[in-house]
């Protein structure tokens, strides 16, 4: 099969590291294909080393600002995958094409795109403009998309609510990886920890955004310290 994947929005957090590590395994692991990923200069994906001389990286650079994002998107994304002529088009930025070539999947992690503004941190009228016009596209996309691909049960559940999407629905759960599976506890406990045994302690593992709200698990422990 020939298939483009979309994902030049992966570029920092979780996002990048779902981007790399999935080309890296379809590279290995299903290489049979011959695949068009379109990735984001400057984040890391230069050092993949494909092992197929058959898969082909495409790097978008970033430094455009919004209008050139916009070009990109809108124009010269769609020319390029037409160009490759793939049998499916894998979008992992929470959108894909709104006229695919052939069967479309897309996968959707970012919660902007399936929770009222209600529940964000503090964002700017411009982030919030944004996700207005992000809401937008997905619409447009899943009318021509075979197959959303989403987390949880919940947000599943979320954006059939918010899009009135009835079509095919998979849970792709992000997965621990076989390295950190493997290790064997040996480095022991940081210089903080050492000496608190019996002291409840919690450990966010996370890229700081405004939007996570992190500070307001700073409020919980100070206003329920005892429980």
């Amino acid at each position: 099969m020939r298939i483009a994947v979309i994902a030049h929005a992966l570029r920092a957090g979780g996002g990048g590291s779902v981007g790399r590590n999935l080309i890296r395994s379809l590279d290995r692991k299903a290489s049979e294909n011959n695949y068009l990923f379109v990735v984001p200069a400057g984040a890391g994906y230069e050092n993949l080393k494909l092992i197929s001389s058959e898969h082909r990286l495409v790097y978008f650079e970033g430094n455009a600002g919004y209008l050139g994002r916009w070009v990109f998107d809108g124009f010269k994304l769609s020319r390029l995958i037409r160009e490759f002529q793939p049998d499916v088009v894998l979008g992992l930025g929470n959108r894909g094409l709104s006229a695919p070539p052939c069967a479309q999947v897309i996968l959707c992690q970012d919660a902007h795109l399936f929770y009222p503004s209600k529940h964000f941190g503090k964002i700017t009228w411009l982030d919030h403009a944004i996700n207005v016009y992000r809401k937008w596209i997905l619409r447009l996309d899943l009318r021509r998309s075979a197959l959303l691909l989403c987390q949880t049960p919940i947000a599943e559940g979320r954006l059939r609510t918010t899009y009135g999407y009835s079509g095919k629905i998979a849970l792709l759960p992000n997965a621990i990886s076989v390295d950190s599976l493997a290790g064997d506890g040996s480095q022991g406990k940081p210089v903080p920890l050492e000496n608190a045994n019996n002291v409840l302690k919690l450990f966010c593992l996370t890229r700081y955004y405004s939007h996570k709200n992190l500070e307001v698990i700073i409020d919980m422990f100070d206003r329920f310290r005892q429980e």
